[in-house]
């Protein structure tokens, strides 16, 4: 069977950022209160590896065993800030490895996540993504993107895709 290359965001999609900043620093990102400076600032300051300590979301473990199980090669394409790109990339790859026990992933950082369209191979290539401004530019690159709400949702979107 061929498999079929599917990139999956890790923030927001695997990974719970908005729940592990919440409940650390008391601030709800998705209502906007927080500023990009501010909001680096307090991940810069975390006493231990603020991205190696994300939950996994709930349904994650089970979605990406149906993608696997659906013959889809699971690639993992995730951003990463410019100031401490290599430390953060690191504390990404052993959170797949360890949090999603997944050792042979190919994990992919790269910094901004507008920048994730320029990694499109083929056209039609999919992109899970829960930022409308990842997906948008990854549509108009000539990816073709499901904006991340759950999971349950996300699967019937690509099944929908690839009918």
């Amino acid at each position: 069977m061929t498999k079929k290359r599917l990139f999956v965001d890790l923030d927001g999609v695997c990974a719970g950022f908005d729940e592990h900043y919440l409940a650390t620093f008391g601030k709800d990102l998705r209502q906007g209160a927080v500023s990009d400076e501010e909001l680096w600032a307090n991940v810069d300051s975390y006493e231990g590896d603020f991205f190696y300590d994300l939950p996994v979301l709930p349904g994650t473990r089970e979605a990406l065993q149906t993608l696997r199980d659906r013959g889809y090669e699971i690639v993992y394409l995730t951003a990463c800030p410019a100031s401490n790109y290599g430390y953060v990339a690191q504390q990404k790859h052993d959170w797949v490895r360890m949090k999603l026990e997944d050792q042979e992933a190919l994990v992919i950082p790269i910094v901004g996540g507008k920048n994730k369209a320029k990694l499109i191979q083929f056209q039609g290539d999919v992109l899970i993504d829960d930022f409308h401004k990842n997906t948008q530019a990854w549509s108009d690159a000539g990816g073709e993107p499901i904006l991340h709400t759950d999971w349950a949702k996300s699967l019937l979107t690509l099944e929908a895709l690839h009918a």
